[in-house]
């Protein structure tokens, strides 16, 4: 093999010596550059850098949970979970009453604040709960954690994401 083709270098200049060789050696030159690619896609990304160790679990949870019971839901609100802590969603009471009615069951990917109040029954999942707004749920609807609703609903049947 011509030794122009071992060189070490960028992906362009590998790429503009492909015309300068024959069949045999374009294919190793092709199979080298997607290795190249899919090395340098496999390098960057990126891990997660959370030091909550119960939000770690969290999203751990509920990423084995979504693809064992095979329930999209629990893998959208692990992603949700996983996004920086500053980006979390911050939902009002007034709020949730407002975008649901009764009976409704919702998961909210980071805190509820104690804004507003509940005129009906609704069950709300939460990261975080903020403590008036854990009373006011409480007096009409439930207010529980996300991981009691994934024991109560495993498959994530009628739930609602709400705030992001």
């Amino acid at each position: 093999m011509p030794s122009y083709i071992r060189a070490s270098g960028s992906a362009a200049k590998k790429y503009r010596l492909f015309f300068q060789v024959d069949v045999i050696s374009r294919v190793r030159i092709i199979c080298r550059l997607c290795l190249y690619i899919l090395s340098s896609e496999v390098l960057h990304m990126k891990e997660l850098k959370k030091s909550n160790p119960r939000l770690l679990t969290l999203i751990q949870t509920l990423l084995e949970k979504g693809h064992t019971t095979k329930a999209p839901i629990w893998v959208a609100v692990a992603r949700r979970l996983a996004t920086p802590t500053r980006r979390l969603p911050e939902v009002n009471v007034y709020k949730i009453n407002k975008l649901t009615s009764d009976g409704d069951t919702v998961v909210v990917p980071g805190k509820v604040l104690g804004t507003g109040d509940l005129d009906h029954k609704v069950t709300v999942s939460a990261f975080g709960f903020s403590q008036t707004a854990r009373e006011k749920i409480n007096e009409k609807g439930t207010a529980i954690t996300i991981e009691e609703l994934v024991e109560k609903n495993p498959k994530g049947t009628s739930v609602i994401i709400m705030g992001g």
